[in-house]
């Protein structure tokens, strides 16, 4: 037998404890976390933890295994002063029982592992959860091998964490394309320097973890199509798997996954487990989901492991405050969780010291008895012990049973218990054991002199005998209904002792009593009570409905009508409303819509099934009046929102199923580019068209071909000949319109040329080459054709009228005009003058300028005649204004100041 030293013992302690506490369930077993260096437990105690383990919940852990006899294989240590406990039995255990591993949670690390092969075939999946410094898989060796093998064959993702290999130039780790487990991911480690010269098998598309055609990497990232959400089994749109799946799949639902991605729900995997509640549309309720699953270590489980308990979603080790485990659930308490607590002894009275162990603390029910009394309350000074205050008493406040007795006896009033509220929930003194008072036993002792208030309004019930000081409010009457057994108990009343003055019970309590002056401390109601017991003389019918009393003729109880009630209700449900506060469901009112609904007024409707995460309206849209998000997306070729297609739809023809960073909730539909036709492969650009519609340019779809290109008999769009600006066909013959010069040919064909040839030296003014001027035009010195005059006819030397060869019409003056004007007449085209203008041709010019002198003449007698008559009549006189004959005045009062000497 080996002994260990203090750390290593320690760790094996540890790893005992772990293979103790947890042990494979349904395939799934406990991993380790014990630090990578010193002891590691025997082969033996790995084998019993991973035998039929499919799923390692945490880290995988493979340290310092020795060699079989006899194998060949290495035994040197990397580790520095490493402690190896593997025993003989040790030595011949194989590692097959890793076979079977198909998932690891946390991280897989092999260091010193003296085996030719690690037999990992079927691990699938590495999540990373939980790395060592960064890395989710790790292999270390001293090996200066290269030949061993880390059958790793199956694995396909690393979800997270890193890469570490020294060193990492081992054979077949070189060959892997790293980034296909995870993308971007880089593999760091020291290298020996050596090289490795085996190559995998031919069979191999892309790397490989060991020799043979079974152990080629399986690529599932790198190659797949850019149409698919994560990973594929294929290069092809077809071969995407579902979002839902990691390390690869089978098929394109998310029941065909080699691994989940998120989460496993039986077959499926999914992004989260079936909800506790779920809406019935049939009831318009939110329901208990009888497909309810909680959520553990990636797993969708109908109940926890017997370790755990459920709570909300989730399984956890123990309830949380407020809630108590009922039958592996925890269910959040109405008020105060049930709490038992030990009571006092006999005749053992209340101390600080049970205050100070919170020993009531929370408690609703006491197993034994309650006694305070002057002892409690008492400040021992030789033990320097504190006592009690009313305010340690507050925690009775939450005790509803005292299976023992009760004793509450003081003799003097000096400790602020005058109002005694804090027993106001008891409800039942069990008298399992009694007090002993004046020679009796009694289960329920209330004996504080001078005391106001005491209030037990909640107390229903004693199983013994009472003794009581008679207070302000209470009456012998209200004790004896207390009784459990009025004719085996009794009630013994003192006399008494207080003075209570005008101190009187509320007007709506009856004449039994009360224990204290308000209407919620009445023994019995004399009209109505509320459920909390307060007494009232009506139901207000806003807020509250009748309760009728049983056979036993109980009060009548106005019961509290919902909070989503208004103008009152026929019952405590929120279905029982006259009318709905805020929204109504069905017959239900809610405080808002349930998820899946919208208000239209107060009304909840029901989101239409396009829409998912709820929605404000109808609309086939995002935004206000239709979806929060859609189930299914449609948009336009360039990504622009059109319209949220129904669940029942899918992508047609013309349309192409995508992911989309806008929409990553929702399946997106995206419309192939108009000038697709039969489908695309890519709905971005034209260059994805299954068939175009129209015309093919090179990869791209058109509407039509540039001027400069023809459709052939297939519609691809072919050059014209460089010398063409447009054309019918690719040939130099074939244009339409040329770029520099044309020649017209037979059959309305044209060829282009940069010169006019020598058989066509002529150009037309439309860019025509020609052999000949046509008619009516004329040859310019640079052989241009140049259109005659209008009114030219059969030619001309030049574009002016008086260069025609035969005018038109007719000629004036040696130039050709449309016509004679009118001192002239057409005489055989030529135009000569009228014979009536002929006989004084100097006359008229002869008159007109007789008659321009006359004119001067008499202009300029007029103009001496005026003159002449305005010198004979001297200046023109003006009648003086006021202002005038106002300054002559001034002139002339200023003449007389100076003696007469004004100017005259």
């Amino acid at each position: 037998m080996k002994v260990y030293g203090g750390l290593s013992y320690i760790r094996h302690v540890l790893f005992l404890f772990q293979l103790v506490s947890f042990s494979p369930v349904g395939g799934a077993c406990k991993g380790t976390n014990i630090e990578t260096g010193g002891y590691w437990p025997p082969l033996n105690e790995l084998e019993r933890r991973y035998q039929y383990c499919t799923h390692v919940e945490g880290n995988l852990e493979l340290i310092d295994i020795q060699p079989i006899p006899g194998e060949n294989s290495y035994s040197s240590s990397s580790f520095s002063g490493a402690s190896s406990i593997q025993s003989d039995e040790d030595e011949y255990i194989d590692l097959s029982f890793l076979e079977q591993i198909r998932e690891i949670s946390g991280y897989l690390l092999i260091r010193d592992v003296q085996r030719s092969f690690v037999p990992l075939r079927n691990l699938r999946i590495i999540r990373g959860e939980e790395t060592l410094n960064g890395d989710a898989l790790v292999i270390i060796t001293a090996s200066t091998r290269r030949d061993d093998a880390y059958q790793l064959s199956s694995l396909q993702e690393i979800s997270q964490g890193g890469v570490r290999i020294d060193p990492v130039n081992l054979c077949y780790i070189e060959t892997i394309n790293w980034e296909d487990l995870q993308r971007d991911l880089q593999l760091t480690g020291d290298s020996n320097g050596e090289q490795c010269a085996i190559s995998c098998d031919e069979s191999c598309e892309a790397g490989c973890w060991d020799e043979g055609p079974d152990h080629c990497q399986k690529q599932t990232l790198t190659n797949c199509d850019s149409s698919c959400p994560y990973r594929c089994r294929g290069p092809g749109p077809e071969d995407c798997c579902h979002e839902q799946c990691a390390g690869g799949c089978t098929g394109d639902s998310n029941i065909d996954c080699k691994s989940c991605r998120f989460l496993t729900n039986g077959d499926e995997c999914v992004s989260a487990c079936p909800p506790k509640k779920i809406y019935n549309p049939a009831t318009f309720l939110t329901e208990i989901n009888p497909e309810f699953r909680y959520e553990h270590k990636g797993q969708c489980l109908k109940s926890c492991p017997a370790s755990l308990v459920g709570q909300d979603k989730f399984c956890v080790e123990e309830c949380s405050y407020n809630y108590q485990n009922i039958d592996g659930e925890c269910i959040q308490c109405d008020g105060i969780c049930p709490k038992d607590c030990a009571g006092l002894s006999l005749n053992d009275p209340l101390t600080v010291a049970h205050m100070d162990e919170d020993k009531f603390l929370n408690c609703t029910r006491i197993v034994g008895n309650v006694l305070i009394n002057e002892e409690s309350f008492k400040d021992k000074l030789p033990d320097e012990v504190v006592g009690i205050t009313a305010a340690h008493l507050e925690v009775f406040r939450s005790v509803t049973e005292i299976t023992g007795y009760l004793v509450l006896t003081l003799d003097t009033p000096n400790h602020n218990l005058i109002d005694l509220t804090i027993f106001e929930n008891l409800e039942q003194i069990g008298g399992a054991e009694n007090s002993l008072h004046e020679g009796s036993l009694y289960a329920f002792i209330l004996n504080i002199p001078l005391l106001e208030i005491a209030d037990f309004s909640s107390l229903k019930s004693v199983n013994g005998d009472i003794f009581y000081v008679d207070t302000c409010y209470h009456t012998r009457e209200m004790f004896l209904e207390l009784l459990s057994d009025p004719a085996q108990h009794e009630v013994v009343e003192h006399p008494t002792k207080t003075q209570c003055g005008t101190s009187l019970c509320d007007e709506e309590c009856t004449d039994i009593g009360c224990w204290g002056p308000s209407a919620g401390q009445c023994f019995t109601c004399r009209h109505y009570a509320l459920e909390d017991g307060t007494c009232v003389p009506p139901c207000d019918p806003e807020n509250h409905f009748i309760i009728q009393p049983t056979d036993d003729g109980g009060i009548r109880t106005c019961g509290l009508c919902d909070e989503q009630c208004t103008g009152g209700c026929t019952g405590p449900s929120n279905a029982d409303c006259i009318s709905c506060r805020n929204f109504q469901i069905g017959s239900h009112c809610t405080n808002e819509c349930n998820d899946g609904q919208y208000p239209v007024g107060k009304i909840c409707e029901l989101c239409p099934d396009f829409c998912t995460q709820g929605c404000t309206g109808n609309e086939h849209m995002i935004g206000d009046g239709g979806c929060n998000q859609c189930s299914i997306v449609l948009i336009d070729h360039d990504e622009n929102f059109m319209r949220c297609l129904d669940s029942l739809d899918s992508c047609d023809v013309d349309h192409l199923q995508v992911n989309s960073n806008m929409y990553p909730n929702s399946s997106v539909c995206q419309k192939c580019h108009p000038e697709c036709e039969g489908g695309c492969e890519r709905a971005g650009d034209s260059t994805g068209c299954r068939l175009c519609k129209r015309h093919t340019r090179g990869i791209y779809c058109v509407e039509q071909c540039s001027s400069s290109e023809y459709p052939d008999a297939d519609k691809i769009c072919r050059n014209c000949d460089p010398t063409c600006l447009h054309c019918n066909n690719g040939t130099d013959t074939d244009c339409t319109k040329c770029e520099n010069l044309e020649v017209l040919l037979e059959d309305d064909k044209r060829k282009c040329v940069t010169e006019c040839p020598v058989e066509f030296p002529y150009m037309l003014e439309t860019y025509t080459c020609v052999a000949a001027c046509p008619e009516n035009s004329f040859k310019s010195e640079d052989n241009i054709c140049k259109s005659c005059h209008p009114e030219c006819n059969e030619g001309c030397h030049n574009e002016t009228n008086k260069g025609c060869l035969v005018c038109e019409h007719v000629k004036l003056d040696g130039a050709c005009v449309a016509e004679c004007p009118d001192s002239h007449e057409d005489t055989n085209g030529v135009c000569e003058m009228s014979k009536r203008f002929e006989a004084s041709p100097a006359s008229s010019p002869l008159k007109v300028l007789i008659l321009i002198t006359i004119l001067v003449l008499v202009v300029v007698l007029v103009v001496a005649i005026v003159i002449v008559v305005l010198k004979l009549k001297g200046p023109i006189h003006r009648a003086p204004n006021a202002m005038y004959l106002n300054d002559m005045t001034k002139t002339e009062e200023s003449d007389r100041d100076d003696g007469g000497n004004g100017i005259a």
